[in-house]
C-alpha cells in the first residue's frame, strides 16, 4: 500500500509538473533519505549524529547533493548508481550535478564523512560536561562549517539549525548521561597503542565519544596517508579530547600517547606545552548558558572544530515530511477514487 502511495504521488507529479514542484521534491528528498544506495566505510553504528534511531538514520543519509563527499564512500558515485525509480529523482538532482563537470564522476570520501561526524561527537561530549549550550551549539557550526568548506552543504546547515533552536532539552538531558557499560570502543591499527588507548578511555569518561571518533578517523587517514602524518594528526585529536574532559588523569593517559605516536624530534618541536594553534574552551556559563570565562586549548587538523550533539531535533523533520507525504497520499488516493467513481457511473449510462 505505501509503494502504490508513493507510485501514484510520482506519477500524478508527472502529469502535473508545475503544480506538484513542491510535492516532487518533498518526495524525492524523503526517497533519497531512505533508498541511496551509496554506502559508507562508516557504519551507521559508528555516526554520531542524531540521537534516535530514525533522526540518526536520517541524519546518516540526508547528506546529498554538494554533501556526497561527506557521506559516502568507496570512489564514487554517480546518478546511474543511486536509486532511480523514476525520472524524477535524476530531475531533482540536475541543480546539483550541474555544478559539476558534465559527466564527471563525484569524487566521495570517507575521511571528510568522518570530520563531520567528529562534530557530532564532540558536540555530545560538550553537552555532557555542560559547558554551556549556546557556547557548544556555536562550536558545533563553526566545526560543520569548517569540515565542508568551501562548498554549501544543506544537510550539515540544517543540524547546524536544529541544534540552535532545540537544543535545550537535549542539554538538560545530557547533564546525567554516562555512556553505557556497553560502549562500544575503537581502537586505532597502531602498534603498541591499545593498551594506552584502552586505559584513555578510563581515564576520560566524558569524552570517550570523542577519542572514539579520534581512532575511526586515523584508521581511515591510515589508508590513504603516511602513518607519519596520521599519527600526527591523532595525536592532536587526542589532546583535544583531553582538554575537553579537563582532568589530571585524563591530562596524563594522552601525554603517556603522545610519547608513542610523536617521534622525538617533533615532540621537541611540539612539545605538550608547545602548542601554536589554539582555540577556547568554555570554563564558566551564566544562567542562560553564555559562556563568561574561557581557556585557550589545542585544535587538531582533521578538518573540524569542537562540536556537539548535530540533529537533535532531526525528527521533527522527519515527521513534517511524513505527514505531507501521508496528505498528498490520502488527497491523491482520493481524486483517484473520484475519477474512477466518474467513470463507472458513465459506463453504466452509456
Amino acid at each position: 500500500m505505501k509503494r502504490r502511495c508513493l507510485i501514484s504521488v510520482l506519477l500524478y507529479s508527472q502529469r502535473r509538473p508545475k503544480q506538484m514542484l513542491l510535492q516532487r521534491y518533498i518526495v524525492t528528498i524523503f526517497a533519497f533519505a531512505l533508498v541511496s544506495h551509496c554506502y559508507s566505510q562508516i557504519s551507521l553504528e559508528n555516526w554520531f549524529c542524531g540521537q534516535m534511531g530514525i533522526s540518526r538514520l536520517l541524519s546518516y543519509n540526508s547528506m546529498s547533493g554538494h554533501c556526497w563527499k561527506y557521506a559516502v564512500a568507496d570512489g564514487y558515485c554517480t546518478p546511474a548508481n543511486v536509486f532511480t525509480p523514476d525520472h524524477l529523482f535524476l530531475e531533482a538532482m540536475m541543480f546539483e550535478l550541474a555544478r559539476n563537470s558534465k559527466n564527471q564522476r563525484i569524487f566521495l570520501g570517507d575521511q571528510l564523512l568522518a570530520q563531520v561526524n567528529h562534530c557530532c561527537a564532540l558536540h555530545d561530549n560538550c553537552y555532557d560536561l555542560q559547558l554551556g549550550r549556546h557556547w557548544c551549539d556555536n562550536n558545533f557550526c563553526d566545526c560543520l562549517k569548517h569540515a565542508t568548506e568551501p562548498d554549501v552543504c544543506q544537510a550539515t546547515n540544517l543540524k547546524c539549525r536544529f541544534v540552535k533552536v532545540h537544543g535545550q532539552q537535549a542539554y538538560h538531558d545530557a547533564a546525567s548521561y554516562k555512556e553505557p557499560p556497553d560502549f562500544v570502543k575503537i581502537f586505532p591499527k597502531v602498534n603498541g597503542t591499545q593498551k594506552e588507548f584502552q586505559i584513555l578511555y578510563e581515564e576520560c569518561p566524558q569524552v570517550m565519544l570523542t577519542i572514539k571518533s579520534c581512532s575511526l578517523m586515523a584508521n581511515l587517514c591510515l589508508e590513504d596517508d603516511s602513518q607519519e602524518k596520521c599519527l600526527f594528526k591523532l595525536d592532536e585529536c587526542v589532546r583535544q579530547a583531553a582538554v575537553l574532559q579537563n582532568i589530571e588523569k585524563c591530562h596524563t593517559a594522552a601525554k603517556h600517547i603522545h610519547g608513542l605516536l610523536v617521534s622525538e624530534t617533533d615532540q621537541k618541536v611540539n612539545s605538550w606545552k608547545n602548542i601554536q594553534k589554539t582555540a577556547t574552551r568554555c570554563k564558566k556559563t551564566s544562567s542562560n548558558g553564555e559562556c563568561t570565562e574561557a581557556t585557550s586549548f589545542s585544535r587538531y587538523d582533521f578538518g573540524a572544530l569542537h562540536l556537539m550533539r548535530g540533529g537533535v531535533q532531526f525528527v521533527n523533520m522527519i515527521v513534517g515530511i511524513t505527514i505531507l507525504i501521508v496528505a498528498l497520499c490520502y488527497f491523491n488516493l482520493k481524486r483517484h477514487g473520484v475519477n474512477s467513481s466518474s467513470s463507472v457511473s458513465q459506463r453504466k449510462g452509456n
